[in-house]
Protein backbone atom coordinates (compact mmCIF):
# COMPACT_ATOMS: atom_id res chain seq x y z
CA UNK A 1 0.00 0.00 0.00
CA UNK A 2 1.53 3.25 -1.22
CA UNK A 3 0.48 6.27 1.17
CA UNK A 4 0.01 9.71 -0.13
CA UNK A 5 2.71 12.38 0.34
CA UNK A 6 2.11 16.51 0.16
CA UNK A 7 5.27 18.89 -0.27
CA UNK A 8 5.91 20.68 3.04
CA UNK A 9 7.82 23.83 2.50
CA UNK A 10 10.33 24.78 5.45
CA UNK A 11 10.38 27.05 6.82
CA UNK A 12 7.06 28.31 5.08
CA UNK A 13 6.66 29.78 1.57
CA UNK A 14 4.79 33.19 3.26
CA UNK A 15 7.95 33.46 5.61
CA UNK A 16 10.22 33.25 3.05
CA UNK A 17 8.70 36.02 1.49
CA UNK A 18 7.52 38.15 4.27
CA UNK A 19 11.55 38.27 5.27
CA UNK A 20 12.70 39.02 1.22
CA UNK A 21 9.96 41.66 1.45
CA UNK A 22 11.43 43.13 4.20
CA UNK A 23 15.16 42.71 3.06
CA UNK A 24 14.30 44.24 -0.03
CA UNK A 25 12.11 47.34 1.75
CA UNK A 26 9.48 47.41 -0.80
CA UNK A 27 7.13 44.64 -2.43
CA UNK A 28 8.87 41.70 -4.53
CA UNK A 29 8.31 41.06 -8.32
CA UNK A 30 6.75 38.12 -9.48
CA UNK A 31 9.62 36.88 -10.62
CA UNK A 32 11.43 37.27 -7.18
CA UNK A 33 8.38 35.18 -5.73
CA UNK A 34 8.90 32.73 -8.22
CA UNK A 35 12.65 32.08 -7.46
CA UNK A 36 12.14 32.31 -4.04
CA UNK A 37 9.24 29.70 -3.93
CA UNK A 38 11.87 27.90 -6.68
CA UNK A 39 15.18 27.59 -4.81
CA UNK A 40 12.96 26.96 -1.37
CA UNK A 41 13.46 23.45 1.06
CA UNK A 42 10.62 21.26 0.96
CA UNK A 43 10.37 17.72 2.14
CA UNK A 44 7.60 15.42 1.34
CA UNK A 45 5.48 13.99 4.27
CA UNK A 46 2.01 12.07 4.58
CA UNK A 47 -0.81 13.37 3.25
CA UNK A 48 -2.65 15.88 5.79
CA UNK A 49 0.78 17.59 6.89
CA UNK A 50 0.01 20.89 6.33
CA UNK A 51 -3.09 21.06 7.85
CA UNK A 52 -1.79 19.80 10.95
CA UNK A 53 1.22 21.68 10.74
CA UNK A 54 -0.56 25.28 10.01
CA UNK A 55 -2.75 24.46 13.08
CA UNK A 56 0.21 24.41 15.27
CA UNK A 57 1.47 27.14 14.30
CA UNK A 58 -2.06 29.65 13.59
CA UNK A 59 -1.90 29.97 10.12
CA UNK A 60 -1.74 28.63 6.89
CA UNK A 61 1.33 28.68 4.48
CA UNK A 62 0.68 30.23 0.81
CA UNK A 63 -0.31 27.50 -2.14
CA UNK A 64 3.17 27.07 -4.09
CA UNK A 65 1.11 26.39 -7.51
CA UNK A 66 -0.23 30.32 -6.79
CA UNK A 67 2.48 31.53 -4.96
CA UNK A 68 2.49 35.02 -7.30
CA UNK A 69 -1.67 35.06 -6.74
CA UNK A 70 -1.36 34.56 -2.97
CA UNK A 71 1.02 36.65 -2.14
CA UNK A 72 -0.68 39.65 -4.14
CA UNK A 73 -3.62 38.74 -1.67
CA UNK A 74 -1.14 39.00 1.61
CA UNK A 75 -0.05 42.32 0.74
CA UNK A 76 -3.85 43.64 -0.54
CA UNK A 77 -4.51 42.04 3.11
CA UNK A 78 -1.75 43.61 4.88
CA UNK A 79 -2.20 47.16 3.37
CA UNK A 80 -5.98 46.76 4.56
CA UNK A 81 -4.91 46.40 7.87
CA UNK A 82 -2.42 48.80 8.17
CA UNK A 83 -4.60 51.52 6.35
CA UNK A 84 -6.84 51.27 9.20
CA UNK A 85 -4.43 51.49 11.71
CA UNK A 86 -3.68 55.25 11.00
Amino acid sequence: MEESLELVFMPPLIVLLINAQNNKGEPLTQSEVEAIRDKAVCIALPAGSNAMMAEKRGYDDIDPEFVWQEYLHYLSTFSDTEDNEK
